[in-house]
């Protein structure tokens, strides 16, 4: 749901504090945060956050609750309410129910960009139709986007081309992501967030490229993100390419 998000929310809001402790799965300090923003943040937004980091600390029935009550709510889209239950799903390792949240988000909002190209970085992620993720692409370059979402767009499409073996090319899409995030990122954890998950793929196609040694360097600034956030999965794959 990170898109959504990155393109709706600006530093500005009174809530930037609780984000960048979400954004380095800070999960106490988040659940701190939230009584201190009653009323002055959307409860769905507050909600959903603190069942993220409820589930995150091992509290996961607690968790779907909080997520239950805004279930069938008039003043939350449906494909809002599955987008952000999917992070729940995800923060739970369940990639398969991540997905389908996001399927469902699709059906519900077909030409939203954002619902688009999550549902494909879903996918990249945690599936391996990378057909029906390019056709998601696809159609949301055909929608009128913010300068964030294009951004994001060209790492989505990194990921689609390193998953398809065509190194080269993923190359220079994550390094025209990285240029265009790095000025606009340091006052948004989320861009920041999204700096450094582009700098992991990137290291990973380097080290596909047998560019060993920058792409350690590259891995190393993204660490610490990843060690944070638990994202076994981008590890695991660098680890084992860097091995080879």
């Amino acid at each position: 749901m990170i898109s959504f998000w990155v393109a709706y929310f600006s530093p500005r809001q009174k809530y930037d504090k609780m984000l960048h402790a979400f954004s380095w799965g800070r999960w106490q300090e988040v659940l701190d945060q939230v009584p201190k923003l009653r009323g002055k943040v959307p409860d769905f937004e507050l909600t959903t956050r603190e069942a993220v980091a409820e589930a995150a600390l091992g509290n996961v029935d607690q968790a779907y609750e909080m997520m239950e009550h805004f279930a069938d709510s008039s003043e939350v889209p449906r494909w809002m309410y599955l987008g952000r239950l999917s992070e729940l799903y995800e923060i739970v390792k369940d990639y398969d129910q991540a997905i389908e949240c996001w399927r469902q988000a699709y059906e519900e909002a077909p030409k939203n960009p954002t619902v688009i190209i999550d549902y494909a970085y879903a996918l990249l992620k945690y599936g391996n139709d990378y057909s029906l993720a390019n056709q998601l692409l696809e159609e949301a370059e055909q929608q009128h986007m913010g300068e964030m979402i294009e951004l994001l767009i060209l790492c989505f499409k990194g990921i689609l081309e390193l998953n398809l073996k065509n190194f080269r090319v993923a190359e220079s899409l994550f390094l025209k992501c990285q240029s265009g995030l790095l000025p606009i990122a340091p006052t948004q954890p989320l861009l920041q967030l999204f700096v450094d998950f582009n700098r992991a793929y990137l290291a990973i196609t380097l080290a596909e490229l047998g560019d060993s040694e920058n792409a350690q360097k590259i891995y190393e600034l993204a660490l610490p993100r990843l060690q944070a956030l638990g994202s076994e999965q981008v590890m695991d794959r660098y680890a084992e390419v860097i091995a080879r």
